[in-house]
């Protein structure tokens, strides 16, 4: 039997807290017999069930005692200021959870634990959101030459790889059939992956030699549910071109990674949300003819924040894609932040 139990005891019913609010509580602790605590500490944090990253992250911490405990009941108060996301979330493939952690560290002895949950909502302030660790990497905006040089790298390095197999192949000449086999199957596969990722780095910019310079602005870069987008693309080719469609679409999706049980694993997704608006179906342009499309998207009322971990996303989007006939098609992504009402546009969201 443990010589002491914990209990985590919220002030609020429902616990439920606005960000900035103030979160307050006891630890209550029954001790059975004498014994030490070298810390009593208390954890606000979040984790993420529906991943695998089990780990919780620590927004903030409390000690909240130490010394010898005589057998009884006592309390310790505590008090937090709730952050400023990432807010409770249910989604499809995981959760955001908020919960406060107790631990009495005892020397020689199992460590007592407790554990309480609370919802997290945003509240009123203009401080930035938290949209988790990662999200400065998914905000990114889609830089084209940056992919380009990234994927050349890449290509480069596949081909080089294919040109080793085949050299191995040629010195070791004449080896037993299955292995030269092998070698021109790795070095037909390292070439044709370079010509695929070459094909992926230069696609636009062969697309932008009959469609001319490509120009899309999408206004705000964060909004909030239920609020609209405006998203303007143009054009003016320098020839006549055909044009199968010209596509722009919201897109909202939910990503998590699983791991297969051998070590491995992958992302799986769930769409949340796509609208999609089409144009010039079937539509040539002339040589000259300046294409200028604006069109608007509303975010649903319940759509999720935007939220970003190594291993789990709530990710939103605008895309554009114009399929052209017996040329590359051209792509392009604009990453969008969705976040509360309140928040002041003007400070950075993290």
């Amino acid at each position: 039997m443990s010589r002491c139990r914990l209990q985590i005891e919220l002030d609020r019913p429902g616990a439920v807290y606005a960000a900035r609010e103030t979160l307050t509580g006891h630890v209550a602790v029954q001790v059975r017999q004498r014994c030490e605590c070298r810390a009593l500490t208390l954890d606000c944090a979040w984790d993420l069930p529906g991943t695998d990253s089990s780990a919780a992250h620590t927004a903030s911490s409390s000690s909240l005692f130490e010394g010898v405990w005589e057998p009884g009941q006592y309390r310790y108060p505590f008090e937090f200021i709730v952050p400023n996301g990432p807010f409770t979330y249910a989604g499809k493939l995981f959760k955001i959870r908020w919960l406060l952690k107790a631990r009495a560290d005892l020397p020689l002895a199992v460590d007592p634990k407790a554990k309480t949950w609370f919802t997290l909502v945003p509240g009123p302030t203009d401080e930035p959101v938290n949209h988790g660790p990662a999200h400065d990497r998914q905000a990114a905006p889609d830089d084209h030459e940056q992919n380009k040089k990234k994927l050349v790298l890449w290509a480069i390095a596949a081909m080089f790889f294919g040109l080793a197999c085949v050299y191995m192949v040629i010195v070791h000449s004449p080896a037993a059939l299955w292995q030269t086999l092998v070698g021109i199957g790795f070095a037909g596969a390292g070439g044709l992956g370079g010509l695929g990722l070459l094909y992926l780095a230069f696609r636009n910019t062969l697309a932008q030699r009959v469609l001319g310079p490509v120009e899309v602005q999408i206004t705000p870069d964060g909004c909030a549910p239920g609020s609209t987008l405006a998203c303007t693309l143009r054009f003016c080719p320098p020839t006549d071109v055909p044009i199968n469609a010209i596509e722009l679409s919201l897109v909202g999706q939910e990503l998590a990674f699983r791991e297969d049980g051998e070590g491995d694993g992958s992302y799986v997704d769930h769409l949340i949300h796509q609208d999609e608006q089409r144009f010039y179906e079937g539509h040539p342009v002339r040589a000259g003819q300046e294409v200028s499309l604006t069109t608007q998207f509303t975010l649903p009322a319940e759509a999720p924040y935007t939220f970003a971990t190594r291993n789990a996303e709530v990710a939103w989007k605008l895309t554009a894609h114009i399929d052209l006939p017996r040329y590359p098609d051209w792509f392009f992504y604009h990453p969008i932040t969705v976040t509360p009402a309140l928040m002041n546009f003007d400070a950075r969201i993290r």
